[in-house]
């Protein structure tokens, strides 16, 4: 409990944004027994495939329990995975070996995600981050990020690994090795989308749908296309339509203004 709450702390970098106290109102499901299992099933409509040693859930006692499949595929040990409260979580999570972390935080209304991680890695999403479809890799000893307040539409992969080495014949060395993927806060992808291995996005940045992204995007940028390129620097988002309400637009200015004062 100590180590994790340790790796909790040192992972605050990447969410940028504090991750949840397990001191507080959360449970622990031993899911490596039949109880444990069962109870994920009872309580949150969770089922889990493959009882293995050192495999656990912590989640809220108001996590959401929501109408759709949920679950968790074992085929490693010591995996972990914290849902906090009114998270909308639904999904397949496969752990493909040993010592992956999951933290989904809560407050939105939908968030579909289907994941694999492999060994040593870390997948988070952050509070109020909306997820449609979402299919994600993470492999390497890699983190994937979503930061809070992140709406992300239908049918995008993200990938924090090629899954093959690329050898350069000259130096017989990888020239492709793992590297992290870092959505920042409020940032909108359009449908159809896929986000490649080291990229970042930046604070309120939008991505047009059917992009395919290699390189990262500064904050509150406008990109699009496969590749993406950059279309309009200097814009951001708010989730009404077709006429943007002005509570949105001052909390959107809030935002950016606390960038600053960071």
């Amino acid at each position: 409990m100590r180590d994790l709450a340790s790796r909790l702390r040192s992972l605050t970098y990447f969410a940028a944004s504090a991750l949840p106290d397990l001191a507080g109102d959360f449970m622990m499901l031993d899911l490596s027994c039949q109880q444990g299992t069962q109870a994920a099933a009872d309580l949150f409509g969770i089922s889990v495939e493959r009882q293995l040693p050192g495999n656990r859930l912590f989640i809220h006692h108001q996590a959401r329990r929501v109408p759709y499949s949920t679950r968790f595929l074992f085929y490693g040990r010591r995996n972990t995975i914290v849902i906090d409260q009114e998270c909308s979580y639904h999904g397949t999570m496969s752990f493909s070996a040993d010592d992956n972390l999951v933290v989904l935080m809560g407050g939105q209304g939908e968030l579909s995600l289907d994941a694999t991680l492999y060994s040593g890695d870390t997948l988070i999403t952050g509070k109020g981050a909306t997820l449609w479809g979402v299919r994600v890799w993470v492999q390497g000893g890699t983190v994937c990020t979503i930061s809070d307040g992140c709406l992300m539409s239908e049918n995008i992969t993200i990938r924090t690994t090629d899954h093959h080495s690329v050898i350069d014949l000259a130096t017989w060395e990888q020239i492709n090795k793992p590297a992290d993927v870092t959505i920042g806060r409020h940032v909108w992808i359009g449908p159809s989308c896929r986000i490649n291995k080291g990229v970042a996005i930046g604070d309120g940045a939008i991505l047009a749908a059917d992009s395919v992204l290699t390189v990262s995007i500064p904050k509150a940028e406008f990109w699009g296309g496969a590749p993406a390129r950059m279309i309009r620097k200097n814009i951001s988002w708010v989730h009404s339509h077709p006429i943007a309400d002005r509570g949105e637009i001052a909390a959107l200015r809030e935002l950016f203004s606390s960038e600053d004062r960071e």
